[in-house]
């Protein structure tokens, strides 16, 4: 071997080296897996244990409780995103009523879950279930659903549901879950993708997204393009699947509510607004120019309020909606959501969620 391949050798030798006891150390000192996420056949997926402010059954609680007064269900406004456990709005419901409350809300969770869950919250003998519904996702975490789980497929056709039949090819290939390279699996990815390029990368070189943003000291908010489409296809009714799939979430929903009545346990929907719906007279009080897509969205929005607010009362649904609560917090007291593009609120905002929902079915 001639010197110069000796030289490669020995310095690859020893990057590979360097790079395994890194691996090792970072897999001591932070704990590993990493990951919060463990694969569940019917609920997609669960919250590993090991996870801060998660209780011995997967759910973010103090602990866990074999009986409840109340028991929220819902997606990641609901566990409460952006703010601590006990600043949930299921917690801050539980302070409010004076009433213990047991939160079943897990991020990324849509319909599909919730249902499932529901003989879950029946076992806990509570006198009423609180369903946190957004409809910024909730339609198009059906559809990922059925793409992606073996048991909700059979379950459409057990049930003769045609939403597999209208989803088309482009759907069925967005939705299908997308195989991830054992690298990101590594506590070194680890390091790299979720705390330097985040934390230092990202700071010496911001990433330039495209974005609408509010210049407003009580309010200062960044609408992200991205977001904005996303989210209006999202509630596009005119969509075949996504249509379908709001189709099946009302059946659903009012199959929960029959469930519930048998128990005779008192089943409310709580109808979360997004943060553009929020903010959109805000902002036009205030002579912004909204773009095309943050009119869309906000538009198919009201859409389904509407609609589903009539399914609601024609099939005696109790619901609030806190879309008016918010809107009034906004211009009083503000800062309910952080300035960058998430659309979760922060405790204050979940404070809004939990006196709307006391206001309307606790409060004597």
């Amino acid at each position: 071997m001639s010197k110069n391949k000796k030289i490669l050798v020995l310095a690859m030798s020893s990057i590979v080296f360097f790079i395994l006891l890194l691996e090792i150390s970072l897999r001591v000192v932070l704990g590993f897996p990493i990951e919060n996420k463990v694969d569940h056949p019917i609920l997609g997926h669960t919250i590993r244990l090991s996870y801060p402010s998660i209780d011995a059954d997967g759910f973010r609680n103090p602990k866990v409780l074999k009986q409840a007064d109340i028991v929220t269900i819902g997606d990641s406004h609901t566990y409460g995103q952006n703010a601590t456990s006990l600043d949930t709005w299921p917690q801050q419901l539980g302070k409010l009523t004076n009433q213990t409350v047991y939160n079943l809300g897990i991020g990324g969770y849509g319909i599909l879950q919730y249902y499932y869950l529901l003989d879950r919250a029946i076992e806990m003998k509570p006198k009423t279930i609180v369903v946190g519904l957004l409809f910024t996702n909730d339609f198009s975490d059906i559809l990922q659903m059925v793409t992606r789980s073996e048991h909700w497929q059979k379950w459409c056709k057990k049930n003769k549901e045609p939403i597999l039949q209208v989803m088309s090819s482009n759907d069925t290939k967005k939705y299908k879950k997308k195989k991830s390279s054992w690298i990101k699996h590594t506590a070194v990815s680890y390091l790299f993708d979720d705390i330097i390029r985040p934390n230092i990368l990202r700071k010496i070189f911001p990433k330039k997204e495209k974005a609408f943003v509010t210049k407003d000291e009580k309010n200062t908010k960044k609408f992200k393009y991205k977001r904005l489409k996303a989210v209006a296809q999202y509630m596009d009714l005119k969509r075949p699947a996504i249509k379908e799939a709001y189709l099946l979430a009302k059946k659903l929903l009012l199959k929960m509510k029959q469930k519930c009545d048998e128990k005779n346990i008192r089943f409310v929907v709580l109808m979360i607004p997004t943060a553009e719906y929020v903010f959109h007279d805000y902002l036009i009080e205030r002579k912004y120019s909204l773009p095309e897509k943050y009119q869309e969205l906000v538009s198919n929005e009201k859409v389904i309020v509407n609609d589903i607010s009539s399914y609601f009362e024609k099939n005696g649904i109790e619901h609030v909606t806190i879309l008016n609560e918010l809107k009034h917090a906004l211009e009083t007291t503000g800062k309910l959501y952080p300035t960058e593009g998430d659309a979760h609120p922060v405790a204050a905002g979940y404070e809004v969620y939990a006196r709307g929902v006391y206001e309307k079915f606790f409060k004597k």
